[in-house]
């Protein structure tokens, strides 16, 4: 079945309430999956990834469309190897922490924060001064469709892989300085072919998070009147927006043997843990519904395995740290730029009931001096 519920919270606590089971089989798009609900199972699945357990089908399906080599559908020493190069790029990308240029008009709505993602992506990634041309991005489009689950063939065009590949694979071959392909190293131990099946996995995550996350954590500063541009406390409020409204909400796992958690679960079973519904756990996280940044001031809750914001265990995010960085950052410069001005916001926040997913369509900032 197909659900409006987005976040999954509805269907969580729908299933919690009926059955005491700490793993429950569900029928999603007429696939049976196991949803996980215990921590001690949640984590078992996390930590023994992606060797006991690997990549749920749907998103196989989806990588196999146009990055079939990407580290975020291999296996075993594949895994290894191409999780190694990203570990590389990406933690480079953090030392270096280049400071990017902005552009002096903020923007205070969702098409001129998508503008900006795709101007940002462009500079991260290839180090170009504009947006990657649309033909080229049009691969995430055909990509991102529901008949790639009931189909056998991609629903991305040769003409659009083709562009979308001779594009990165120049970038990859004349890297511009300072640039996310820049750092790649010239590993024998990846063919070329690898190499290129990991630069989408940078590119999609940054539009996201100049589209998506940033305004959603100014929206939520705005409205709790959160001015502060200290590093250690911005990432507080990064984390905490992330809780509240995680883009990600749902991490998929396939046995790949049989294995023996509440029960024994044959080869090929297909797991689901619904990420939001655990960011919102009441034991852990008081007052679940309320932005609370200084939650996070106990790091040991970071690196637990209900703080699912970037996953856990061997396949957490590699690209956190650059995350928190690039969002940090721009979040400082915007704030900034504000120091004379009133700010007001919409849509209008319930502090005491934060949305499960703010809708960024709807975001826009009133920018106006003070009188």
């Amino acid at each position: 079945m197909l659900t409006s519920d987005t976040s999954g919270v509805t269907l969580y606590h729908k299933i919690r309430e009926r059955h005491a089971s700490p793993i429950y089989p569900y029928s999603i798009l007429g696939r049976t999956v196991h949803i996980v609900f215990a921590e001690p199972y949640i984590r078992t699945l996390l930590d023994n990834s992606p060797f006991t357990y690997g990549v749920g089908r749907l998103k196989h399906k989806f990588f196999q469309s146009f990055m079939p080599l990407n580290v975020g559908v291999s296996e075993g020493d594949a895994w290894v190897r191409r999780r190694k190069m990203n570990e590389h790029v990406l933690n480079t990308a953090v030392d270096r922490n280049v400071p990017y240029t902005y552009s002096t008009h903020l923007p205070t709505n969702f098409h001129q924060f998508y503008e900006l993602g795709q101007m940002m992506m462009g500079r991260i990634v290839f180090g170009v001064n504009s947006a990657v041309p649309p033909d080229v991005m049009n691969v995430f489009k055909e990509a991102n469709n529901i008949g790639i689950f009931f189909s056998s063939h991609s629903p991305v065009s040769k003409c659009t892989y083709r562009r979308y590949r001779q594009y990165i694979s120049s970038a990859y071959h004349h890297p511009s300085s300072n640039s996310l392909v820049s750092y790649i190293q010239n590993d024998t131990t990846l063919n070329e072919d690898e190499v290129l099946d990991q630069i989408p996995h940078w590119m999609f995550p940054i539009i996201g998070l100049f589209t998506g996350t940033i305004p959603r954590v100014l929206l939520l500063l705005f409205t709790h009147r959160m001015f502060t541009t200290d590093e250690r406390k911005l990432r507080r409020c990064i984390l905490e927006t992330l809780r509240l409204n995680n883009p990600v909400n749902s991490t998929f796992r396939t046995a790949l043997h049989d294995v023996s958690l509440d029960k024994v679960y044959s080869k090929g079973t297909q797991f689901l843990i619904i990420n939001n519904p655990i960011l919102r756990d009441p034991v852990i996280f008081p007052h679940p519904n309320e932005f609370i940044p200084d939650r996070w001031l106990d790091t040991d809750l970071e690196n637990s395995y209900y703080a699912l914001m970037f996953n856990q265990g061997p396949q957490i995010c590699p690209g956190k740290d650059l995350v928190m960085q690039l969002a940090t950052n721009y979040i400082q410069y915007y704030l900034n730029q504000l120091r004379g001005y009133n700010v007001e916001v919409y849509p209008v926040i319930d502090t005491k009931n934060i949305p499960q997913m703010i809708n960024i369509c709807e975001i826009k900032f009133s920018i106006q001096p003070y009188r």
